[in-house]
């Protein structure tokens, strides 16, 4: 993204963590994992910098299974501003303890930092860490993840925006379908 971070675009005068916030207000309790180099000290919600540097997304899923006082965590990344409810929903509705995580699917794709992650499986994460393993995907096949598949239509929930001309071809989009409703 031209080393913006994603949290902070906008579309229209609201960010795309303004957005995700909105439709996770439904949580009684919200946290948000950052790196040491953003800022949110707007936001009214509790900030948790990254334990662990330059790993990526699971560096921010341990930090946050090792700063929460839960024995689940949704997980939703920043750069999915269509994030909704509904997703939010269904996703606990499938929820079962004996598996690990829950993690939506699409056509065959898989979303795993849009899901439900049992916090007991932080020393695992750590492991993989560890272990240079930073790919969420790996540490997925590791514990018990039940995918749940999502219809078609959700397509565009699920789309995150990670180049600048995604962005773009986003704000375009959204400002169009502002335009016909």
């Amino acid at each position: 993204m031209g080393y913006k971070d994603k949290y902070n675009l906008k579309i229209g005068q609201k960010r795309f963590i303004d957005y995700i916030i909105e439709e996770l207000s439904c949580f009684d309790y919200i946290a948000i994992s950052a790196n040491k180099n953003q800022d949110l000290a707007s936001l009214k919600y509790k900030v948790i910098i990254d334990e662990i540097d330059e790993v990526g997304p699971i560096g921010g899923i341990y930090t946050a299974m090792n700063n929460i006082n839960s024995e689940i965590l949704f997980l939703c990344t920043c750069d999915v501003p269509n994030i909704s409810r509904e997703i939010v929903y269904k996703l606990y509705n499938n929820f079962d303890f004996r598996y690990d995580c829950l993690i939506p699917r699409i056509r065959g794709r898989i979303h795993p930092l849009l899901g439900i992650y049992q916090t007991k499986i932080k020393n695992i994460v750590k492991e993989n860490i560890k272990n240079s393993d930073y790919k969420v995907r790996n540490l997925l096949n590791r514990v018990n993840t039940k995918y749940i598949d999502f219809d078609e239509k959700y397509d565009e929930i699920f789309s995150n925006i990670n180049t600048i001309e995604e962005y773009e071809e986003y704000c375009k989009h959204k400002c169009v379908k502002k335009i016909l409703l």
